[in-house]
């Protein structure tokens, strides 16, 4: 357990740094640029060589259905975070592509059943998110809110209750203190700090920790 739960925050930390150098977004537009560098290639080659660990590993650990479910998030998460922090936008593409891979998975191996508790961990993570937005206007950017599709399936396999909720408390105390420190270090008037790097730390964060809490 010790070795997916390093392996993982080590894939998706590598992956995002990755990602934060070499993904561009423009006009709605992903481009991938800097690839020469020796340096990128380097950890490009770690990141996949500890990501495949982490594949097995997960495999051995926890069969067919988690491997597929992992894949989805080793590749979308890292791209998604670090495109919200460089430019502060979500492409909806991958959210689609994301949320799209993870239902389809959950349609697959555990049946149509999976997907009504899917929309109920949707609907639970949005709507506070969306009545934030009602009280306080623009305080959500819509891409934080589309983000909901992609994570609330993924925690509906954990608990379609409790594990969106538990993601909303520990991310909103992440940006509090990020917010915190972003202040101290760069002023009043510099940029809001990205919701979504945090949202998805919290949701890899919340199958990491040990089963016996209540929400798993």
């Amino acid at each position: 357990m010790f070795q997916i739960q390093l392996l993982s925050i080590l894939s998706y930390l590598l992956g995002s740094i990755i990602a934060f150098r070499t993904v561009s977004y423009r006009d709605h537009v992903l481009s991938v640029t800097g690839l020469a560098n020796l340096s990128l290639l380097a950890m490009g080659l770690a990141w996949c060589f500890g990501t495949a660990w982490l594949c097995e590993l997960t495999f051995r650990a926890n069969g067919f259905f988690s491997l597929l479910f992992l894949m989805g998030q080793v590749v979308f998460f890292p791209v998604l975070a670090a495109v919200d922090l460089g430019v502060r936008q979500v492409p909806t593409l991958l959210i689609r592509m994301g949320s799209g891979w993870t239902v389809l998975v959950l349609l697959i191996c555990r049946g149509v059943p999976s997907l009504a508790w899917a929309g109920i961990s949707t609907a639970l993570f949005i709507a506070p998110l969306a009545m934030s937005n009602w009280i306080k206007p623009y305080s959500i950017g819509g891409g934080d809110l589309r983000l909901g599709i992609f994570v609330g399936p993924i925690l509906s396999v954990l608990n379609p209750v409790f594990a969106p909720l538990a993601v909303l408390v520990m991310s909103s105390l992440l940006v509090l203190v990020a917010a915190f420190i972003f202040r101290l270090v760069f002023g009043a008037n510099s940029n809001r700090v990205p919701l979504v790097p945090f949202i998805l730390s919290g949701v890899v964060a919340i199958q990491l920790v040990p089963n016996w809490l209540p929400i798993h």
